[in-house]
């Protein structure tokens, strides 16, 4: 099995170069977002955990990574997956995605994506944009540590993104 994830934060654009790359790539396209609302029937993943709790959501979360990496259940094979921002968050998906394929990290720097963020609602999961500093530097920590490749999303256009997420393909 050899799937590639694109990880990062919320916002840095997994699923808008995610398509891009799989159908330069000729390989089917999953996002674990939208596997998670095709489970669980909401408006949005904001709004399943609106009713569900973060909590809960992780527990469904892990459900559809393990489906999705796991060799001896895998559901996906030889794909571009897209993961959630929080995918990261507990160490057994860490275990399992990156035993069962490569990591590519999309990076924006903290002040960027705080730009982002404040152009959103702002996650249940975050009290405050104060909040997201901690938050950026653990997740950056687990994103970092794992990844194949960190594809920083500064000064850079989007075919070299693409072409460089498509060259893992080729491995």
């Amino acid at each position: 099995m050899v799937n590639i994830y694109l990880s990062g934060f919320q916002g840095v654009g997994k699923t808008t170069y995610g398509k891009k790359a799989a159908a330069v790539m000729k390989w089917p396209f999953f996002d674990s977002d939208e596997m998670i609302l095709q489970k669980y029937p909401a408006a949005s993943v904001r709004a399943l955990c609106t009713v569900i709790g973060e909590g809960q959501f992780r527990l469904i979360e892990e459900e559809v990574i393990a489906e999705i990496s796991n060799p001896k259940k895998a559901i996906i094979d030889n794909a571009l997956i897209s993961l959630g921002g929080g995918s990261f968050e507990k160490e057994s998906n860490r275990c399992l995605l990156a035993s069962s394929g490569t990591i590519i990290y999309l990076y924006k720097p903290l002040e960027h994506l705080f730009e982002e963020l404040k152009k959103r609602p702002l996650p249940i999961y975050l009290a405050s944009y104060e909040d997201f500093i901690p938050l950026f530097r653990r997740r950056h920590a687990h994103f970092s540590a794992l990844a194949a490749e960190i594809i920083s999303l500064e000064e850079v256009t989007e075919e070299h993104i693409l072409n460089r997420i498509a060259s893992y393909a080729q491995q």
